[in-house]
């Protein structure tokens, strides 16, 4: 995964009031913290951690921090993963952004989406397809990190599920996991599934009304003696 760089200052002032200032100067306040920092307090344009997004396809970029003002040096050159960012639940604009030091040559655990390709030959037949899972946890270098996990699901038909197993993971990547839990199936359309229940009660009924209740056996048995 690319690693890009992220421009922040140094942010002295905390609270509501200023942290309200900055996001009305179009800035977001966010925290630093991690392997070798101590919790630092920053600013930053959030229009840089969007281009970083786009740029590396999604979740989990990651950047060099290039840092301004007093104390920059204990963060300066660090590099950080987006760990959480706040989203006013509004219009979505960024309140505040944590970002995690990591040592680029030991590995992290990250949230990788699945991308499912193709049409699945059960769909074509009104099957429908469920995604069970979106993401996946994979465990690699952090350069080492896929912007997203593809996986043709063409040849799937109804009935035929995919599990974790079947993802073909990039080198140096894997999960960490001892299930191999389902991530897609192919159901069968509302109507088959129903006629299969319907046929199946119905079969029932006829097991139950072929056999004799025992106390009409009983007598037909004394009948054939006498």
């Amino acid at each position: 995964m690319e690693i890009g760089e992220l421009n922040v200052q140094m942010r002295e002032t905390v609270g509501k009031g200023p942290a309200r200032k900055l996001r009305e100067e179009g800035l977001v306040p966010g925290v630093v913290y991690g392997q070798g920092v101590e919790s630092t307090k920053i600013i930053i344009d959030p229009a840089d951690i969007k281009k970083g997004i786009r740029t590396q396809g999604g979740a989990n970029p990651l950047f060099t921090i290039v840092a301004e003002g007093e104390g920059a040096k204990k963060i300066n050159g660090k590099t950080v993963v987006v760990r959480e960012i706040q989203l006013n639940p509004i219009n979505y604009s960024y309140l505040h952004v944590d970002l995690v030091s990591i040592d680029v040559k030991q590995e992290i655990t990250v949230e990788v989406s699945i991308n499912y390709t193709g049409k699945a030959e059960g769909v074509k037949v009104g099957g429908i397809f469920q995604e069970i899972r979106r993401v996946v946890e994979l465990t690699a270098l952090p350069a080492d990190i896929p912007r997203s996990i593809d996986i043709d699901v063409t040849s799937m038909n109804i009935g035929d599920a995919l599990h974790v197993e079947d993802l073909v993971l990039p080198e140096g990547c894997r999960v960490d996991t001892d299930v191999n839990y389902t991530i897609a199936t192919i159901a069968a359309p509302r109507g088959l599934e129903e006629a299969e229940e319907v046929e199946g009660e119905e079969g029932i009924e006829d097991a139950v009304e072929g056999e004799e209740a025992p106390e009409e056996a009983a007598s037909e048995a004394s009948d054939a003696e006498e």
